[in-house]
């Protein structure tokens, strides 16, 4: 692992773990705030809700690091000579579904948030973590999945067919039009 490698999963953990206390010491400062001031933490919830946000995201992408993420395992019941092509399969069908949820989720920000400002933060800021966050976790299955020699196009093809399976909201994003799907 080079220096860059660990800055970059340095400052996930580091954004992870502060998400992780705020999220604990907010509500503990609600009430401290409630029961000494008679008044609460301004828009205490809108942050809460955000924080969740990220703190699911970013435990995403750290989970994703290194294969620790949930998985359905019924792996365990396919033939041996099986278990390769079924992590194949789900490596390249997860890359592309976080690609398509990477380029949906710009649009998303772009049409359904409007920018209010939650505590003094805008909302538009918390919800960069979205097409972030999907986009690090659609790497990384990528390159994850394992093929070799020639086969290792796969991924990127995945990558490649989930942006292209995006088209109608990158379109979006790049026009501006702002009427959602049908």
């Amino acid at each position: 692992m080079n220096t860059r490698q660990r800055i970059v999963w340095g400052i996930e953990q580091a954004l992870c773990y502060t998400s992780l206390v705020l999220l604990a010491l907010l509500p503990v400062a609600e009430v401290i705030a409630r029961r000494v001031f008679k008044t609460g933490v301004p828009a205490s919830s809108g942050l809460l809700t955000h924080l969740l946000l990220v703190l699911g995201l970013l435990s995403g992408m750290i989970t994703t690091k290194k294969a620790d993420h949930l998985s359905i395992s019924l792996i365990q019941f396919v033939p041996e000579r099986m278990k390769h092509i079924c992590a194949v399969i789900t490596g390249l069908l997860s890359a592309f579904v976080l690609t398509l949820a990477a380029w949906c989720s710009i649009s998303f920000i772009k049409i359904g948030l409007t920018g209010k400002i939650i505590g003094f933060i805008p909302d538009r800021l918390f919800a960069l973590v979205l097409p972030a966050g999907y986009a690090v976790m659609a790497f990384r299955f990528a390159r994850q999945t394992p093929v070799k020699g020639a086969m290792r196009l796969l991924p990127v093809l995945a990558i490649l067919l989930g942006t292209l399976a995006s088209f109608p909201s990158i379109t979006k994003f790049i026009w501006g039009f702002d009427t959602p799907d049908a």
